[in-house]
């Protein structure tokens, strides 16, 4: 619960939607998927990424929350859009989508892209 409540704790607002953005280490797609999960009741108007790294590779999750579903975003198009700029292979549907691409150091510019990429694609919303 605590995990929860620290994770939650870096949610921040554009406009009238929450945005939650975390980085997580050696984390695969179940455990994402768990985290999202536990989370996603508790954010109204969300938009969740996660981002977990490894040696190899660095996974990532973008999730809608359920209430986001009269809104046109799609998670799976704000993973494509991140994909042309870091390139590696990924996808999904319009509440969830995953991918991955090889970890090449710059982590720190996964999330700000993630971030900036959320912000655009919150137009649709408008």
């Amino acid at each position: 619960a605590e995990a929860i409540a620290a994770l939650l704790a870096h949610v921040h607002r554009h406009g009238q939607y929450n945005i939650l953005v975390s980085r997580f280490e050696q984390a695969d797609q179940n455990s994402l998927r768990a985290v999202y999960d536990a989370v996603k009741t508790r954010i109204d108007h969300g938009i969740i990424a996660f981002v977990s790294d490894d040696d190899e590779k660095i996974s990532l999750m973008i999730a809608l929350t359920h209430d986001m579903r009269a809104c046109p975003l799609s998670a799976d198009v704000m993973m494509k859009e991140l994909l042309k700029v870091f390139p590696g292979s990924g996808g999904g549907r319009t509440e969830m989508a995953f991918g991955g691409i090889m970890n090449c150091g710059r982590i720190s510019e996964v999330l700000t892209a993630i971030e900036s990429v959320v912000v655009s694609q919150l137009k649709v919303c408008s």
